[in-house]
């Protein structure tokens, strides 16, 4: 999704980068035993599971603790990874406020859809439900092609009824980033260092660097000026292979943004600590939205990147938002719907 930070009011002091660094854990820490044998034990022994009501592929995703969101301390250091830090401009810094601070979280096991949710699966929701098609199916049909394409244009209450109708839910937004990142802290799906070709992104697009999100979105309106449509960009889920995380779930750097089911808040801060980060939007009853898309640069394609709807989430639909679906551990759909 084309960012919508940049309309942003953070209250922000840039120097309280060091002041809060001296106060977090360092950046950069290695990764634990633990970690390493968590992902690679989730690499090499994955559960599967097929969703009944809808054909969803579904991978488990262990129960333990992960740090999720970013250090402030961490974000210069990140920006300067991809050459953003000095240059002018851009909303780079702002865009990763949101994530602040970094912290622990303990979840139980549970089950990941695979891939993002298709057409072809949505389609067999509409059939069932009688609920309208997206407004970007020509006439409200699937159009033949696109049946193993991801679904857009739905907003998230689309998303929550379909998720109650294949008798699982939306993912809450710790549990996608759990399952995109696994247990060691990296940046991206594949590890820690940037490489275009592993996802569908706005870089691999234009097939030249577009780091900043003013150079993205210059080139994504530029494109949109030229009457070239979204659907040129987008790709069957699972088309790259190497956008696949720690559990095997596929397309969480790119192709298209996804739903999740938390609510757009602050990050909680340790006890005594002030908030140094204030945005309205926490405030607005929006939703997150989590992962990259084919117009994203590079810092939007990030783990631990979060962002939200300009609008209400029962109003707002993008033809670069989907989801995917999750279930816990021992609620799993019933053959036979």
């Amino acid at each position: 999704m084309v960012t919508n930070k940049r309309g942003h009011i953070l209250v922000m002091v840039l120097s309280l980068l060091t002041l809060w660094g001296t106060l977090a854990n360092p950046a950069g820490q290695g990764r634990s035993k633990q970690a390493n044998a968590a992902d690679s034990h989730a690499a090499i022994l994955q559960r599967v599971h097929t969703n009944p009501v809808d054909g969803a592929e579904m991978v488990f995703i262990p129960a333990g603790k992960f740090d999720m969101g970013t250090d402030i301390n961490e974000i210069e250091a990140q920006l300067k990874r991809f050459g953003l830090w000095d240059l002018p401009g851009t909303d780079e810094v702002r865009h990763c406020l949101d994530e602040v601070p970094k912290h622990s979280v303990t979840l139980p096991g549970f089950w990941m859809y695979k891939y993002e949710v298709t057409c072809r699966q949505y389609q067999k929701f509409i059939a069932a439900t009688g609920r309208p098609a997206p407004p970007n199916w020509p006439g409200g049909k699937l159009q033949p092609g696109m049946e193993n394409y991801p679904v857009t244009c739905v907003t998230w209450v689309d998303a929550m009824a379909y998720a109650r109708w294949g008798e699982v839910r939306l993912a809450a937004e710790q549990e996608w980033e759990k399952a995109a990142g696994g247990a060691d802290g990296r940046l991206f799906v594949w590890g820690n260092d940037w490489d275009p070709a592993r996802c569908n992104s706005v870089e691999r697009n234009a097939g030249k660097p577009l780091r900043s999100f003013k150079d993205a979105n210059a080139w994504a309106r530029k494109m949109f000026d030229e009457g070239i449509p979204a659907t040129r960009w987008l790709l069957p889920v699972g088309s790259i292979k190497q956008d696949v995380s720690p559990y095997g779930c596929y397309d969480m750097a790119g192709n298209v943004s996804e739903w999740t089911a938390s609510p757009y808040e602050a990050y909680p801060y340790p006890a005594g600590k002030a908030k140094l980060i204030i945005c309205p939007e926490f405030f607005m009853g929006l939703r997150v939205v989590k992962g990259g898309c084919a117009l994203s640069p590079v810092v939007a394609c990030r783990v631990t990147e979060r962002d939200f709807p300009p609008t209400k989430p029962e109003e707002f639909m993008d033809e670069f938002v989907g989801f995917r679906c999750a279930a816990y551990e021992t609620a799993m759909p019933k053959p036979g719907k």
